[in-house]
């Protein structure tokens, strides 16, 4: 049979009686075997996922060593220059804005109406 030539329903139904047929097949075994062999499956997916953690572990341990040792091997720094001491800011005094000037009384309007018709 030449796959080119199926249709996307042929190789579906193709699919659909393999796996019919690997099911009729893992129905006639004995239930203890399929038993033994899941249980088999199920821990070699643990021992895998135990591995996995494990180097994850190893990885984090490997790079924490590697940063300790960078830091070590770096020359060492001295403080060459005094260290700085915090101080607290200057206090900002509010200057109050002067107040508006009263208005003028109508003695006080007379003399200057009087003095700058004068020097005029």
């Amino acid at each position: 049979m030449n796959d080119s030539n199926l249709t996307m329903k042929d190789m579906m139904k193709g699919i659909e009686t393999g796996y019919r047929d690997y099911l009729l097949q893992l129905d006639r075994l004995p239930d203890d075997l399929v038993y033994k062999a899941e249980m088999s499956c199920y821990r070699k997916e643990e021992k895998t996922m135990l591995l996995a953690e494990e180097a994850a572990k190893k990885v984090v341990q490997v790079e924490r060593l590697m940063k300790q040792l960078t830091r070590l091997l770096e020359p060492p720094t001295y403080q060459t220059t005094r260290s700085l001491k915090w101080r607290s800011p200057p206090v900002d005094f509010k200057v109050k804005p002067p107040p508006p000037p009263r208005p003028l009384t109508e003695e006080e309007m007379d003399r200057l109406e009087f003095f700058s018709d004068f020097c005029t």
